[in-house]
């Protein structure tokens, strides 16, 4: 289902995974390529490392502003994640570094 979303929402790209036997099953339901890293080469070290960040500062968030809505659906969480997103991009961060500059110039 994850993958379904994505692929409505960015169009069919091929999938990068770890090896793990359902990520192929689930590339061939979507008729997506599947690629894999393998452990030891320098992308396995590079994703695994940016996915433990993003589990990370995921986790931080709930700790720190954990939801307290009976049956959540975790909502902000989600809205935390297109955030993080937003600002991680590089036109957003010369947008911010742009208005920084003029705010001191004021």
């Amino acid at each position: 289902m994850f993958l379904r979303t994505l692929v409505e929402a960015y169009g069919k790209h091929p999938v990068w995974t770890d090896g793990a036997p359902w990520y192929h099953e689930a590339c061939l339901r979507l008729g997506l390529e599947h690629r894999r890293y393998r452990f030891g080469e320098w992308l396995f070290q590079a994703m695994e490392r940016a996915i433990q960040m993003l589990k990370d500062r995921t986790e931080s968030f709930d700790d720190h502003f954990p939801c307290m809505k009976k049956e959540c659906i975790l909502e902000h969480v989600w809205r935390w994640l297109n955030l993080f997103h937003l600002f991680s991009q590089p036109e957003t961060l010369s947008i911010i570094h742009n208005i920084r500059g003029v705010m001191e110039m004021a």
